[in-house]
């Protein structure tokens, strides 16, 4: 499996708990699976939180949109798709969901000075820093 540029092999359990949260909400169903759990969450894979009413929430904000190899074209992108897909590929580094809502909704243009790993600082500076909020 590949996530967010790394390859992982998971194998057995732990790939029936990735894929089974892959696309929703998984629950831990049973105290013996919480080893792998630890172990998926330890290797950035998925995010844990105590189910409470905002669980969901917190699940969201914190999840990263990885690039996946597709078929599909981005030119089928709406404007605001395309401007996420730019963020996503070129950032340099993962961004959580609620990295990419605050880019969107502050308006902050895709730039080269943000882009790749050696400009990493440069955006996170752009989306924690208080003049923007």
């Amino acid at each position: 499996m590949r996530a967010c540029g790394t390859e992982y092999l998971l194998l057995g359990e732990q790939a029936k708990l990735w894929l089974a949260g892959r696309f929703n909400v998984a629950f831990l169903q049973s105290v013996a699976k919480h080893a792998d759990i630890q172990k998926l969450h330890l290797m950035g894979l998925i995010e844990i939180t105590e189910p409470d009413e905002r669980a969901n929430y917190r699940l969201l904000t914190n999840c990263v949109i990885c690039m996946v190899k597709s078929s599909a074209s981005v030119f089928r992108l709406n404007k605001n798709e395309r401007r996420i897909w730019i963020w996503i590929k070129h950032a340099g580094f993962k961004l959580t969901i609620s990295e990419l809502v605050f880019i969107m909704d502050r308006g902050i243009k895709a730039d080269i000075s943000f882009f790749g790993k050696d400009n990493w600082h440069t955006l996170i500076h752009a989306i924690y820093t208080p003049k923007y909020f």
